[in-house]
């Protein structure tokens, strides 16, 4: 069987092949959209759909590999001073966002301030805060039953004893680690304590957190005010979101990544053939 074929212009076959090669940059296009969404099964056998985080897209962890070698040393400095004044207190008032930079590792809070901005883009800087101080507080616990279970599982097994390590437990028995069933399984531990935290405490130190990452992230986010009214008075409201460069650089980077990924469909028509060195007739 002879695979040559003589191409001319306006040949209804090679036609057929361009509206055909189309096709599957469209369904590439569509492929890619539907990767962005998460899939949600239901009991009824139904399926909805939800799109994913910015900060879960190839695109969100290229910003965020940004930010992050940004923020880090700035959130290091503020780790260091912190605990410095803890080791050394003075007569002075301690700031209110000191204890949210003592417990984690300056990575940690940066990694955990980027992905909370993400998620909670376009929401008013106090919740904003407010969430990601209880995340830090929520991620400083969890590290710490973690090393308190351990710590408490050897030295069982050094005096013969033996202590169930329910950290290990909860791994064992749940398909997925969060903040539900963190909260489930370290109730069995009945001599872990909390950290006390006041509400001031969690809110300036999200605030803290946000502002390194605003004035040091690189120019991805920033803090808007805008005047609304609430009730019969005009107010200032603060919102953390993107800034309309990091939203224009998504929006191409998106555009870009849709027709890098076509579906490559068998073709119509067989290739040109190749003479020399792999060069197309």
């Amino acid at each position: 069987m002879s695979y040559f074929y003589t191409y001319k212009d306006g040949d209804s076959q090679i036609d057929a092949e361009i509206e055909w090669e189309h096709t599957g940059i469209q369904r590439g296009i569509q492929r890619y959209r539907k990767d962005l969404m998460i899939k949600h099964p239901h009991k009824d056998g139904s399926v909805s759909y939800s799109p994913k985080s910015v900060v879960d897209t190839g695109i969100g962890n290229q910003i965020v590999n940004e930010v992050l070698h940004n923020i880090s040393g700035e959130i290091y400095k503020l780790c260091e001073w912190s605990w410095e004044r803890f080791s050394n207190p003075t007569r002075e008032r301690e700031p209110s966002w000191m204890p949210v930079f003592l417990p984690l590792e300056p990575e940690l809070l940066a990694v955990l301030s980027i992905r909370c901005c993400f998620t909670a883009v376009d929401k008013t800087l106090l919740a904003v805060a407010s969430e990601l101080g209880r995340q830090v507080k929520l991620q400083a616990e969890f590290i710490r039953w973690k090393d308190y279970e351990s710590d408490k599982a050897k030295e069982a097994k050094e005096n013969g004893e033996y202590h169930a390590n329910i950290y290990k437990l909860m791994l064992h028995r749940t398909k997925k680690v969060d903040e539900r069933s963190f909260a489930k399984f370290r109730k069995k531990s009945i001599e872990f304590g909390k950290f006390d935290w006041s509400r001031e405490t969690i809110v300036t130190g999200g605030i803290k957190l946000i502002e390194v990452l605003v004035n040091h992230g690189g120019g991805w986010f920033e803090v808007h005010s805008a005047r609304v009214t609430k009730g019969r008075r005009q107010v200032i409201e603060k919102t953390v979101r993107l800034s309309p460069e990091a939203q224009e650089f998504i929006s191409k980077q998106h555009e870009r990544l849709e027709l890098t990924r076509p579906l490559m469909l068998p073709m119509l028509v067989p290739p040109r053939p190749w003479v020399r060195d792999n060069c197309a007739q």
